[in-house]
């Protein structure tokens, strides 16, 4: 991974390469494919969610992380108090 950079506000120490490798490795037990749950552990997930990381910026994918979003729901969400 890359040296630690500020990224925004989000988990502060985190490049963006390394937000990027957290949530391709959060989401593949996720992926609808059967028995991916029990055959993958967290660090050959994270092992191939870095792999690819690698792979598209070596094919000149540029990363940037916006704002997290908001959703409706019984959390903080609506109009802005002022």
């Amino acid at each position: 991974m890359s040296e630690p950079r500020h990224d925004g506000g989000r988990s502060a120490g985190w490049t963006m390469e390394d937000h990027l490798v957290f949530d391709i490795g959060f989401a593949l037990p996720r992926a609808r494919v059967r028995g991916i749950r029990r055959v993958l552990t967290e660090d050959e997930r994270r092992r191939i969610a870095i792999a690819v990381v690698e792979h598209l910026r070596l094919c000149g994918w540029k990363f940037t992380l916006s704002a997290p979003q908001r959703g409706h729901g019984t959390g903080i969400g609506g109009t802005p108090r002022e």
